[in-house]
């Protein structure tokens, strides 16, 4: 009959062996992920699978089972948070239907292992009580059962403890891939108004605006405002984002600068680019601790491909305003093209 082999390191756990081979594919899988995402969800994804293993091996070095215990939960609020992230990268298009069941099914498996070793962890520590218990009953003190009880008690509460800071944790992950999505609306709002007219983008250095839908139902386009002097406070103002109105997102407009060579350069520089801004869709929210969050998503935008403003059409013209000072559009004789008069 085969021994079973005595569990002598972390690295000898079933467990630990399954979730080691979800972190390897996560780390090979998502390096195909889009370049845009290696500080966003190609960058989370490999945190979380890390922190499985991670919080695996932690809990094996401890003594006492309710700090095992926790651990082990760590690791298990890791892998849930891991899942979740799979089906968003799934559904944006970054894993396709093989590598998503691949790194599923292998999520399922350590989830199946770390609930019985879990399971297993507990009974330890409760068989422990009982033997306490057992000595009780054959006389042999009191003081040991009022100190099993005591111990048990304790676990309880660490379990208690637990189970709210796990639901906290599933909650503020929630709140963190939406506020993540709503800044990423943000800049592609901001590039759906560039598309349409470069002088509807509000391009004062360090300007803060919103950006709001506007002309539903019917013809949706996206629309620039600047906030002024008093921004909303999220939630109550209906201008806030999301769950229960609680986020609230910026869009803020910085200068470009540039060498003599025409690089992008911190600024001041040899001069600034009047044709590019930077754009930071910032989305911040208070969760339910009273403890301001915020995530931030960048980008550069340009007046097209040329320094020069060139539209040769009438909608071109038509879609801003022109103040005082500026030219106004008018067509050619053909209707093909569109000169510039003076005001």
């Amino acid at each position: 009959m085969e021994e079973k082999k005595k569990i002598q390191s972390f690295t000898d756990l079933n467990v630990w062996q399954e979730a080691h081979k979800l972190v390897l594919s996560v780390y090979k899988i998502t390096r195909k992920f889009a370049q845009s995402e290696v500080f966003g969800l190609t960058s989370q994804m490999r945190r979380a699978a890390v922190s499985i293993t991670s919080n695996i091996a932690e809990g094996f070095s401890r003594h006492f089972s309710k700090e095992k215990i926790q651990f082990y939960s760590i690791a298990h609020g890791s892998l849930t948070e891991l899942q979740n992230q799979l089906l968003i990268a799934r559904d944006v298009g970054y894993l396709d239907n093989e590598h998503f069941h691949q790194l599923s099914d292998q999520s399922v498996i350590v989830h199946k292992l770390l609930n019985a070793f879990i399971k297993k962890t507990r009974e330890f520590s409760f068989s422990k009580f009982q033997i306490q218990n057992s000595k009780f009953q054959s006389g042999q003190g009191l003081l040991e059962v009022v100190l099993a009880i005591a111990v048990f008690g304790a676990i309880a509460g660490v379990l208690i403890t637990m189970a709210v800071g796990g639901f906290r944790g599933l909650e503020q992950g929630g709140e963190q891939t939406e506020a993540e999505a709503f800044a990423q609306e943000g800049i592609e709002a901001v590039q759906a108004v560039r598309n349409k007219a470069w002088n509807e983008n509000i391009a004062t250095n360090n300007q803060t605006a919103r950006v709001q839908m506007t002309g539903c139902p019917g013809s949706c386009q996206w629309q620039l405002y600047d906030y002024g002097v008093a921004p909303e406070t999220c939630p109550g103002a209906p201008t806030c984002l999301g769950t229960n109105n609680k986020f609230r997102r910026t869009i803020t407009f910085n200068n470009v600068c540039r060498d003599a060579t025409d690089v992008l350069a911190a600024c001041p520089a040899s001069y600034t680019d009047p044709h590019t801004k930077e754009v930071v869709s910032a989305v911040s929210w208070l969760t339910r601790g009273g403890i301001n969050n915020t995530v931030e998503k960048r980008a550069y935008i340009s007046n097209w491909d040329s320094k020069d403003r060139v539209e040769d059409t009438t909608a071109d013209f038509g879609d801003g305003t022109f103040p005082a000072g500026e030219t106004a559009p008018s067509t050619l004789g053909d209707g093909t093209s569109v000169t510039l008069q003076p005001l």
